[in-house]
């Protein structure tokens, strides 16, 4: 844990890099800290950081940030330009960078790696695909589907963007072997 910091609340840059730290806790008393270097620890969160908001600059690299949950403070950093998290297991995620570019818009490098438009318009793509993914679950669910037909109409509909889910006719809720043989009639 890191101890004994309330006394440097004018401190700007801290670097406690390769000391074996497991959590950043204890560092709410450094208001003006607008860089911290935290890289080659074992830190698996960086909520210790929440309340820091005038950090520009932060290096967490080679940690153990594994889980979205592990870098949701920083949603928070609303002055964060700079941010590096190469080798930790979350950077093994295929989303990882649109993810981390959709949950904050003041982030410039990643990295070290320059945030393009491109970059930041591709992370609004997948934000919203991840909102339409929800949605068609949400649909999915409250449709209570009986049978497949149902739920894979209540999905053509999310994704459409048409009307509310409806049901499929009663028709199509009989069972297959009914309506192959009424088809035969037809014949």
């Amino acid at each position: 844990a890191i101890g004994n910091l309330h006394s440097l609340s004018r401190l700007r840059v801290l670097n406690l890099a390769g000391n074996s730290l497991t959590s950043l806790h204890n560092l709410e008393s450094l208001a003006n800290l607008t860089e911290l270097n935290v890289r080659k620890n074992a830190i698996a969160s960086l909520e210790g950081l929440a309340g820091l908001s005038g950090l520009l600059r932060v290096f967490a690299s080679h940690n153990r940030l594994a889980t979205w949950a592990s870098l949701e403070c920083l949603q928070e950093l609303s002055s964060l330009k700079e941010l590096a998290l190469e080798a930790n297991p979350i950077c093994h995620h295929p989303e990882f960078l649109l993810r981390l570019l959709s949950t904050s818009s003041s982030i410039e490098v990643i990295d070290g790696q320059t945030v393009t438009e491109g970059m930041r318009e591709s992370a609004r793509c997948v934000q919203s695909s991840s909102n339409l993914i929800d949605n068609t679950a949400s649909a999915v669910v409250d449709a209570a589907p009986s049978n497949l037909a149902t739920m894979l109409h209540a999905v053509q509909a999310a994704l459409s963007g048409g009307p509310e889910v409806q049901r499929p006719s009663s028709a199509s809720k009989r069972p297959m072997s009914a309506r192959s043989n009424n088809n035969n009639n037809n014949n």
